[in-house]
């Protein structure tokens, strides 16, 4: 029986086997994040070696206390199935590779509910017992508690080395032997490899099956084992596209590039100065020995198809390489519209793992939608609809714990406060108690002709700011309980939701919250009002409304006025179903926060991430100099998307895109039957209207596993820097149906031209293993 024992986190037993197939063995999912306390790796080694300790996980179970989703306690055996992979407890079933995070603690949803709960017989010591699965791209959880802290780390211990080990052997060899393994057989003979074959998206013939096997067939027996389909699993991922391509330049010796030659190749096809230095650094990378003088085309194709090498996206993209002693208004931050619910705006849940997920995913602007909790308690949900309501310190604790873990840039709390008095005073001492000195200070009426533009991201950084309506500035001046009555023009953001709504004409205000605001949300009356009040007063806009202001105001002048503050953009209130609006037109016109339903996936997010990709995923994006004050240019800065002249930043007038092929796209999920797929590509430019453009290849019937279009799509640019590209697969079904398989986005900007291969991402935004898109791409400069 395979036990715990049999696992180690440096575990190589199969390196050489794997290399000798010829597999590149790496993983393609996303880190386990791990929080595990008061011990490394070593230790964790010692656990999992110590006596055979883990097999009683392995053989009839083990009893721990389990949270359910209702936040009751109750006893569960927990099994762990090593042969296939799941963790088991009680009727809940979890494949080992598909958690996210093991998280020590009480810090999900349910212990939340827990904790509510929680009566005499609870200790106060059961969070140091406790700890989460995360899984479902961390939108659901297992949560247990321990009866000891050493129980705790032991199983803790052995989930860690079985996740890990799982998710590792997530790789391209894994993946085939799982393949291998649905038929249970030692070897496949014709109709076998057909319907394996099928299974990865790749339809052949009577007739191809049997060329296919006798390719292989290495003792003429007429199957295949497990070695020899492993051969051909390798034949068919080639592609003898780059092997054409790789013809060109070797002169010297058939099948293998010279240091010279490979030099060459780097500066005519991949626009890439390299030295001889670098080029033998490849070759012994490649092929692990340091007399090897030359590139065979195979080890090329292997780094022409490897993302961590070859990925579409500048390197450069992926630091924070952009200034940050600017002001903050002179950037795009990833924005979050009504970031608690988890699904419909009028029925759906409201969940602090939502903000989590949103500071997992570096969202720098989130929406609290805060009521008054019936315990005197702000909670958070849609308020006068059927969402569930959670508690505003909860949410609070979240954003400490998560916000700060991956940038150390400023979070801006949008909120939509409807309490009373009492829990406005309620909030902030939440607030206060849990950020500390990182709730940022605003700016006082002494400020205003001191102060002309905001701070800059590095003064902000690991600050917490509130962003409020404008008359709390009034409120606090008095220093009392103030009835204020909300802006004639001021927007609201539950207008045309067909419900039973109170919309509120007056509310009091507490002195105590309205001090702590720092971005003051002010209705739009002119460009010439705005332009004279102070640079931390903002305005807040539908997206149906952005539209209508430009138009009655010109795009240059409101490009123009928000150079010096901040503009927010959000959905209209009739996307009830947590659709999304297009973000690219926002930006375009210099909204900094264009906050969307980042719970629903679609094109708007896609091309979200494609911008927040950039400057190292950090939630800042520095604006296009096109969209920067004069004062940052040093000369007047005009202008205008919609008009047809270059801006003077302009770089490229021209994107020519060559899409190639493709590896291993998954079937569509609802594809009947799970037929193989019959892929096509889209390519769109989103940015300017003057160049927004779409094309679409050919379709490929029957063959989802190695796809080859050749086709070639020119692109002319004149707004360039404001520019998006969007990438994505799909699936034409019988019905004439198009079924998304994958999708990529990129600002155009941060594309290397070249051969570049492009990882396409599921709708959680998580890259598919295994499956990647071969392009070429030419930027053209002005």
């Amino acid at each position: 029986m395979l036990s715990l024992n049999d696992l180690s986190i440096e575990d190589h037993s199969n390196n050489k086997k794997d290399e000798y197939l010829g597999f590149r063995n790496r993983t393609e999912k996303k880190e386990l994040i791990v929080d595990i306390q008061g011990f490394d790796d070593e230790d964790i080694n010692t656990y999992s070696n110590h006596n055979g300790v883990f097999d009683q996980y392995t053989d009839h179970g083990y009893m721990i206390h389990r949270v359910t989703t209702k936040g009751h306690l109750t006893k569960k055996k927990l099994v762990f199935d090593l042969y296939k992979s799941y963790l088991i407890c009680h009727k809940k079933k979890v494949g080992f590779s598909e958690f996210d995070e093991i998280r020590i603690g009480q810090k999900t949803n349910v212990f939340n509910h827990y904790k509510s709960k929680k009566t005499s017989v609870h200790h106060s010591e059961d969070c140091e017992l406790s700890f989460s699965l995360m899984h479902s791209n961390n939108l659901k959880s297992l949560d247990f508690v321990c009866s000891s802290v050493k129980e705790r780390i032991e199983i803790v211990s052995a989930l860690y080395l079985v996740i890990k080990q799982s998710r590792s052997s997530n790789n391209e060899l894994g993946f085939i032997r799982k393949q291998w393994d649905y038929f249970g057989k030692e070897t496949l003979g014709p109709n076998d490899l057909r319907r394996l074959l099928s299974r990865l998206n790749y339809s052949a013939s009577h007739g191809h099956a049997n060329e296919l096997l006798k390719a292989v067939d290495k003792n003429g027996d007429r199957v295949l084992d497990f070695i020899e389909f492993s051969e051909l699993f390798k034949l068919l991922r080639r592609r003898p596209e780059i092997k054409l391509l790789l013809n060109k330049y070797s002169k010297t010796l058939e099948g293998q590039l010279s240091i010279s030659e490979m030099i060459d190749f780097f500066k005519y096809e991949q626009s890439e100065e390299w030295t001889e230095e670098q080029c033998k650094h490849l070759i012994e990378n490649s092929t692990h020995d340091t007399t090897i003088q030359t590139m065979s085309h195979e080890h090329m194709e292997d780094y022409l198809s490897s993302q961590l090498n070859n990925d579409v996206l500048d390197p450069k993209a992926k630091t924070i390489y952009m200034d940050t002693n600017q002001p903050i208004s002179n950037y795009f931050i990833n924005s979050s519209h009504n970031t608690y619910l988890a699904g419909h705006q009028l029925q759906g849940i409201s969940s602090s793992e939502m903000y989590v997920l949103a500071m997992k995913k570096n969202c720098k602007c989130v929406e609290l939608d805060v009521w008054d909790g019936h315990d005197g308690d702000p909670i958070i949900f849609h308020g006068h609809t059927l969402t569930s309501q959670i508690k505003f310190k909860h949410v609070i604790q979240s954003i400490k714990d998560y916000g700060f873990e991956n940038s150390p840039y400023p979070i801006v709390l949008s909120l939509e406060t409807h309490c009373a008095p009492a829990q406005q005073v309620k909030m902030i001492e939440h607030m206060v108690a849990i950020f500390g000195d990182m709730l940022a200070k605003p700016f006082t009426e002494e400020d205003v002709d001191k102060v002309k533009t905001l701070p800059t991201l590095e003064q902000l950084k690991y600050k917490v700011i509130l962003k409020g309506h404008y008359n709390c500035r009034m409120v606090s001046e008095r220093n009392q309980v103030t009835e204020v009555i909300e802006e004639e023009n001021e927007e609201e953001e539950t207008d045309n939701i067909h419900v039973k709504e109170m919309k509120p004409q007056k509310m009091l205000v507490a002195p105590e919250y309205a001090k702590w605001i720092y971005f003051l949300t002010k209705g739009f009356k002119s460009v010439e009002e705005s332009n004279t009040l102070p640079p931390w007063v903002m305005h807040s806009f539908s997206e149906a409304k952005v539209k209508e202001l430009v138009k009655a105001n010109g795009t240059y002048s409101f490009i123009d006025m928000f150079t010096r503050r901040q503009l927010r953009v959000f959905p209209k209130g009739t996307r009830v179903n947590s659709s999304n609006y297009d973000p690219v037109p926002g930006w375009t016109m210099g909204a900094q926060i264009v906050a969307l339903n980042q719970q629903t996936s679609s094109e708007p997010m896609w091309l979200n991430a494609g911008m927040f990709a950039d400057n190292g995923g950090c939630g800042y994006v520095l604006k296009s100099p096109c969209l920067l004050p004069s004062t940052v240019s040093g000369e007047f800065n005009y202008f205008d998307p919609s008009e047809p002249t270059r801006h003077a930043s302009s770089k490229y007038s021209k994107l020519i895109i060559n899409i190639i092929s493709a590896r291993q796209l998954p079937k569509y999920t609802k594809t009947e039957g799970g037929e193989v797929i019959d892929p096509f590509v889209t390519v769109s430019i989103h940015g300017s209207q003057l160049d927004d453009r779409e094309f679409k290849t050919k379709v490929i019937d029957d063959n989802g596993f190695n796809p080859y279009w050749g086709e070639e799509f020119e692109f002319p640019l004149i707004h360039d820097q404001v520019a998006m590209l969007l990438i994505r697969v799909d699936d034409k079904d019988k019905f004439k149906r198009q079924n998304r398989i994958g999708h990529y986005c990129i600002k155009v900007s941060n594309i290397r031209n070249g051969y570049r291969v492009i990882k396409l991402e599921n709708g959680y935004g998580n890259q598919i293993p295994m499956c990647n898109l071969l392009c070429k791409f030419t930027l053209v400069p002005n």
